[in-house]
């Protein structure tokens, strides 16, 4: 019980670290929640989600596969590796796992619909993907990185009106990304003009 109250303050403090883009104390502090307590499962799949932010995929996939070995029917745990498994083009574990998503729960959550969209996009389905995107958001209207990929999605069809209104819904949600309005600033430019 105290080893697990230690991780989870390691992973308190790692997110915030994390928050403002500090990868390398958000990694410390992942770290020494997994070497505190390993077997909590949200700081392993903390590391792992820090490592595929780092690009270190393939350690994030031998991270997530120990997991889900234990967690089978954990989610959250399915959908993690579902990411990591579309991020290294491992597409045919991802239609496995997706099915397997399928078979845990008839809920399909704002999750699944990311999952599918994501897969879609990597495999350049622009119309599936955007369909799975809007699903998503009509799921979970609060998840604005939903609402920023479909942004992007219309922006490189030039969309730019689209792109704007979903940009600026995600902007709502969290105005102080930095990458949204870096894209925002870009469409800009290209309705308007630059004076």
């Amino acid at each position: 019980l105290i080893n697990s109250s230690k991780a989870k303050e390691f992973l308190r403090i790692g997110k915030i670290e994390l928050s403002k883009n500090q990868y390398k104390a958000a990694f410390k502090n992942a770290l020494s929640a997994t070497n505190v307590a390993p077997n909590l499962v949200e700081a392993k799949l903390f590391l792992a989600e820090l490592q595929l932010r780092q690009g270190y995929i393939q350690d994030a996939i031998n991270s997530l596969e120990e997991i889900y070995k234990d967690n089978g029917s954990s989610l959250e745990v399915l959908f993690k590796l579902i990411e990591a498994y579309t991020e290294a083009y491992k597409f045919e574990k991802v239609v496995t796992l997706l099915n397997a998503a399928q078979n845990i729960t008839s809920d399909f959550s704002y999750k699944f619909y990311t999952a599918k969209a994501r897969f879609a996009l990597f495999q350049n389905e622009y119309n599936t993907a955007s369909g799975w995107l809007q699903r998503a958001i009509n799921a979970n209207p609060i998840y604005d990185k939903n609402r920023f990929e479909l942004a992007k999605l219309y922006i490189k069809y030039h969309d730019y009106q689209k792109g704007k209104f979903a940009l600026k819904k995600a902007m709502d949600l969290d105005p102080a990304n930095i990458d949204y309005r870096l894209e925002y600033a870009k469409i800009l430019y290209e309705m308007e003009g630059v004076d």
